[in-house]
């Protein structure tokens, strides 16, 4: 089966911030193991340039559990993500 991890953001060296999905087969298998990938549009949409989609295909190697997939995001949209709300 394989599992997708929480997102995690990091601005790139060119200002760029870019959301990396971490992507687990388990478990490992002993032959190599491939999964499709597509960016779908939710609250952000790529249309709205919040986003830069990507598709492609993982491909995991025998006993290989772990492969990332990096999406481009648009920096007023993380500006946006990394203002705090609060309430009273």
């Amino acid at each position: 089966m394989f599992f997708i991890d929480d997102v995690s953001i990091v601005e790139g060296d060119n200002g760029t911030p870019v959301a990396t999905f971490t992507v687990t087969l388990s478990p490992a298998s002993n032959q190599t193991a491939s999964v499709d990938f597509t960016t779908a549009d939710g609250t952000a949409t790529a249309a709205g340039n919040d986003y830069q989609p990507v598709r492609g295909t993982l491909t995991f190697s025998p006993g290989e559990t772990k492969k990332t997939v990096e999406v481009n995001v648009n920096a007023i949209l993380w500006s946006n993500l990394m203002r705090p709300s609060w309430s009273i």
